[in-house]
């Protein structure tokens, strides 16, 4: 399968899967881009920064965890994927347990979603040589309110 995105003037990302392409392979293509969009680089440490995902625009926990002189060679991105504007996990007639049958409620209240990656720059070439990103999905069958 071919991954194609597109980044209309430089906002949301959006994925055009292909037809019938399965769920767990849509799901490795968010995690190849998540990887590929490092943030730009700031003179601080620590900061909240509104950038934009494959889920919409997310507010993100970013912070420089060395540098090389004033280049960042180390960086981690942390995110409440339900705090992001495009979010929508896919809801089925059956529950991800398959323990509750109809579910009528929206999805996003059952599952808690968060992602954290770690960036390591080269100082001289300014690119990425290696990403680490983690996505977690809880579903939590008792929260709907």
């Amino acid at each position: 399968f071919e991954l194609k995105l597109a980044i209309p003037a430089g906002k949301k990302v959006v994925l055009y899967p292909d037809q019938d392409e399965p769920e767990h392979i849509l799901n490795i293509k968010r995690g190849i881009i998540s990887a590929l969009l490092v943030p730009p680089e700031t003179e601080e440490d620590k900061q909240v920064l509104f950038l934009d995902t494959v889920y919409g625009n997310c507010s993100t926990q970013f912070t420089v965890n060395s540098r090389k002189g004033t280049v960042a060679t180390e960086i981690s991105t942390d995110r409440n994927l339900q705090q992001c504007d495009g979010f929508q996990p896919i809801s089925t007639s059956v529950s991800p347990l398959a323990l509750i049958k109809g579910l009528v409620h929206p999805l996003a209240t059952l599952v808690s979603s968060s992602q954290s990656c770690q960036y390591t720059l080269d100082p001289k070439r300014k690119h990425v040589s290696q990403a680490i990103c983690n996505e977690q999905h809880l579903f939590l069958p008792f929260s709907y309110k």
